[in-house]
This record gives structure tokens, sequence and C-alpha cells, in this order.
């Protein structure tokens, strides 16, 4: 599991609707391709997406649950699928003090086929990337 947490100058609830904008998920993560959205009459969001990095091309197909409390927002998932033997991650957001917030991405992944090792380093390479770029996003600065 690789996680990367930040706090950044921008309010919980701006964060966070950085976090579940998927519609411009594709420019915040570099290796995302063909990336489609719906949302499930469940109140999940169903992600199917191309994701090409140095270990090679996948697609993902998930579903994030949201859950939002005055303590913590989250968006949280846990499918496997194609060679994503390991697919689960979330996204957290916490309130900091002066109007700031905390946020943490986790995630969990592992490849056919391919050395976790390999995968785990892959995932620290790029993890610091996309939650800056969140950041700036939240910030107001893309």
């Amino acid at each position: 599991m690789v996680r990367c947490v930040t706090l950044v100058d921008a309010p919980p609830e701006r964060v966070w609707q950085t976090v579940t904008d998927y519609d411009h998920f594709p420019q915040l993560f570099s290796a995302i391709r063909s990336f489609h959205v719906n949302h499930d009459p469940d109140g999940r969001f169903h992600l199917t997406y191309l994701v090409s990095t140095l270990a090679g091309r996948w697609p993902v197909d998930v579903h994030v649950r949201h859950t939002e409390s005055p303590e913590r927002f989250v968006a949280a998932w846990d499918e496997p699928s194609g060679r994503m033997t390991v697919n689960r991650g979330s996204w957290t957001v916490t309130p900091a003090a002066q109007g700031r917030a905390l946020l943490t991405y986790t995630l969990d992944m592992e490849i056919s086929r391919t050395p976790t090792f390999l995968v785990r380093d892959l995932l620290l390479a790029s993890e610091g990337t996309v939650v800056r770029a969140v950041a700036a996003a939240a910030r107001g600065s893309r």
C-alpha cells in the first residue's frame, strides 16, 4: 500500500469538490486515458478508464462510494478488475486548522504478471504528483 498526505491551503469542501470532480480526473492523472463516469442508482460512481504507465496499459472498472460527515469526506473503492488482482484505495479529506484540509490518498494495487515491487515503485513515483495536482486545483491554481 502507498499513502500520500498533504496539508492543503483551501477549505475542506473545496478540496472534496476537486477530489470528486471526476470529469476533470484526466487532467489530474496523467496516466488516465479513455475516462468515463456514470452515477449508479445505489449512490456510487462507476468509473471506467484505461491506465497507461511504464509497467503497461490496463483497463480499470471501479465503483466509488462517497461518505461525508463533519469529521471527514471519503471516496473509497475496493474492486479488482482485469489484470488488477488488488485495487483498493481512498481519498480522505479532513478539516484542519485555519480553514485548511488534510488530503490523504491511499492506493493498494497488484497487477498479475507484474512484480509487486515494480507496481509499488510506480505508485510511489506518481502518487505525490497526483496529490500535488489535486491540491493546486483546490487552491485554484490549475
